[in-house]
């Protein structure tokens, strides 16, 4: 099998790709085609290639659909952006496409469009989009069964730097809060803000970071806040690496978009210990209840509450319960793993599509 990268110095967050490095580990590790669209783009792609430290070895450069087709079994592209034209993915390649929708909320009507015309096979999600978000199953109705999950992984910055026993006997509440319809989410959301603002009276994207950050008074004595309050939406004043390193416990949620937000993994990685809801975006991914994370009912304050107060209460318990959860993102969403979970998934869906 022969990958191909379409653009990939026009991933997601080029400039500091953070949550997407393993595109880079898959390049290093795959040494794939890398087709780029325009010539012009050559050299945006060696300043990819400095920033990133890649080798000559790493890779091939080819402009051309013709060897395209003559060399690649599958041809990937992390952009998010099939829309604008010189990341849309060819027309005329006969393998296998599989695009990225990255932030899939945006311009959701004019994205699947775009990705049924150019003859996309499967997308790549930050999750199982198409099992566990209605939104997605309204507007990308193509893709239904056909979604890749690629959980974001976690950075090699974010490391175990203090004793379980030493920290903070404290979960933190860490993210932004974001709100439908404000400056994050004006017209490229419309429909976002329409299905879940005008139709399901629902105002906050991270439905329950909002329900926290009203409790922060009632959660004092469990619970630390670094959530932002309206009309302020995000934080970026403190150092997250410190702050997971700080507490023992720590939470986020997977917005109303049901996907886990790459602290899900950071967080682990820090050696504190996530507590999230008990929906299935998180079990898929491993995470079980005593045994590597603390669950929680869903949109229940109340619950979650009681179950960070059991867990502190039980210090030899929740230092395993930390063990394992470092153990479990260690194993399965560094980034190097997650990229070759990406070839693997690659290589299964080849060969469902290739003739008995």
């Amino acid at each position: 099998m022969k990958l191909a990268i379409q653009n990939p110095h026009r991933t997601a967050g080029y400039g500091d790709i953070g949550i997407h490095n393993y595109v880079v580990d898959f390049i290093r590790n795959e040494r794939p085609i890398i087709y780029l669209t325009k010539k012009l783009f050559y050299l945006d792609w060696l300043r990819f290639v400095r920033k990133n430290h890649l080798t000559l070895e790493d890779y091939t450069v080819i402009f051309s659909i013709k060897t395209l087709n003559a060399n690649a079994d599958v041809l990937l592209n992390f952009s998010g952006q099939t829309t604008v034209e010189e990341n849309a993915m060819p027309k005329d390649y006969a393998g296998l496409k599989i695009a990225h929708v990255m932030d899939y909320m945006s311009q959701a009507t004019e994205n699947h469009a775009a990705l049924r015309a150019q003859g996309v096979d499967y997308v790549f999600g930050y999750a199982t989009h198409d099992k566990h978000c209605a939104f997605f199953q309204t507007y990308y109705p193509s893709y239904v069964d056909r979604v890749i999950p690629v959980p974001f992984g976690f950075h090699p910055r974010f490391t175990n730097q203090k004793p379980f026993a030493e920290r903070a006997r404290m979960v933190a509440a860490l993210g932004s809060v974001s709100v439908f319809g404000s400056r994050l989410h004006g017209v490229p959301f419309r429909e976002a803000v329409d299905f879940f603002l005008f139709k399901q009276h629902e105002p906050f994207m991270h439905k329950f970071r909002r329900m926290l950050q009203e409790r922060e008074r009632e959660f004092a004595h469990v619970m630390v806040s670094r959530l932002p309050h309206y009309p302020q939406e995000s934080d970026f004043k403190y150092d997250l690496v410190a702050e997971l390193n700080a507490y023992q416990l720590f939470t986020s949620c997977e917005s109303l978009f049901y996907f886990p937000a790459a602290k899900t993994f950071e967080g682990p990685a820090a050696g504190s210990v996530l507590v999230c809801s008990e929906h299935p975006c998180f079990t898929d991914l491993g995470f079980q209840d005593g045994v590597n994370c603390i669950t929680h009912k869903e949109f229940d304050t109340a619950d979650f509450r009681a179950k960070v107060e059991a867990a502190l209460e039980n210090q030899e318990k929740l230092a395993a319960i930390a063990h394992a959860g470092t153990a479990l993102v260690r194993e399965r969403y560094s980034h190097s793993a997650i990229a070759k979970a990406i070839v693997a998934s690659c290589a299964e869906l080849l060969d469902t599509r290739r003739p008995a």
